[in-house]
């Protein structure tokens, strides 16, 4: 059953202690006039105002029983969900603890298991170089490729192991930081002042933590802006200067070099550029001379030199 089951069990129950009480104890009462008037009659009415004196007397002190009874329920609840409260704390505390040993025992198990192989690395590394040293050594070589990879598997299983070392360690100092700072948040059993004074103070704490961190981060901007003035001022006293930027040259002025490297006699002609259709349609009309070739003019020449020897033949006959 949950807390707010008991609750309303608790109210259902004081409701009916209210309704039954007044009318088992108003019964007698209302019964006692109706015998006690016979005899009463000739002493007046006097005797009516003491029974109801004694009835509003009854009724208060059954009123003052049950407001005892049900603040006695309530302390009662409240002191079950702080025992409930604080099994449960203390359940989760020894949860936390066993998985802490267990997270320790993975640990010391994952080291031992690393120790373990590192020293099987060793003893296979020492035998091939036992095995290698006694066969014929090679001039200026001191290691062989098997024992080259065993020491470099050995020597990056060693600073794998380094590395989760110092993450390890900086993680508990960080969680130990952590706890000092900030400590183990308990409200059970707060009232609700309390509850408001303890939500302030966390407040503070974390404006005051917030603060902190913001002088931290602009004390690290400065330094960076220092370290990186004084890397400038160390690469001019050794004459070493930062490459500047180089500005992009676009595409068209590097085919006009190109251009102009082709044409160096002539000026650059855009249109040698241009793709070739292979229509002159606005192209003018230039007639050239047509030029015979060389071997045309040979032939006319000796038949030329034929007719004058032939005249020449005649007239000396």
């Amino acid at each position: 059953m949950s807390d707010m089951d008991e609750r309303r069990a608790a109210r259902r129950r004081a409701r009916q202690q209210a309704t039954f009480f007044p009318t088992f104890q108003s019964a007698p009462a209302e019964s006692a006039p109706a015998e006690s008037a016979p005899a009463e009659e000739p002493s007046g009415g006097g005797g009516g105002g003491d029974d109801d004196d004694r009835r509003r007397a009854e009724e208060e002190e059954a009123a003052e029983r049950r407001r005892r009874q049900q603040q006695e329920e309530e302390e009662e609840r409240e002191r079950a969900e702080a025992e409930k409260r604080r099994r449960e704390e203390e359940a989760e505390r020894r949860r936390r603890e066993e998985e802490a040993e267990e997270r320790r025992r993975e640990e010391e198990a994952e080291e031992r298991r690393r120790a373990e192989e590192a020293r099987k690395a060793e003893e296979a590394a020492a035998a091939a170089s036992k095995k290698g040293g006694k066969g014929k050594k090679k001039k200026g070589v001191t290691m062989t490729p098997e024992k080259k990879r065993l020491l470099k598997q050995l020597i990056m299983q060693k600073a794998a192991e380094e590395m989760r070392a110092e993450q390890k360690r900086k993680a508990q100092e960080r969680e130990n930081h952590l706890k000092s700072v900030v400590g183990e948040l308990n409200i059970s059993g707060l009232s609700k002042d309390q509850l408001e004074s303890k939500v302030k103070e966390l407040y503070r704490k974390m404006a005051q933590l917030e603060a902190e961190k913001y002088d931290w981060e602009m004390k690290i901007h400065n330094l960076d802006l220092e370290i990186n003035a004084m890397e400038a001022k160390v690469n001019e006293s050794k004459g070493k200067f930062t490459k500047p930027v180089l500005k992009k040259v676009s595409k068209t002025e590097q085919r006009l070099e190109k251009l102009k490297k082709k044409n160096k006699a002539s000026a650059a002609s855009f249109r040698e550029g241009l793709k070739s259709t292979g229509q002159d349609k606005y192209a003018l009309e230039e007639k050239e001379e047509s030029e015979k070739p060389e071997w045309t003019k040979e032939k006319k020449e000796k038949p030329e030199e034929g007719g004058e020897a032939g005249e020449a033949a005649p007239a000396e006959s």
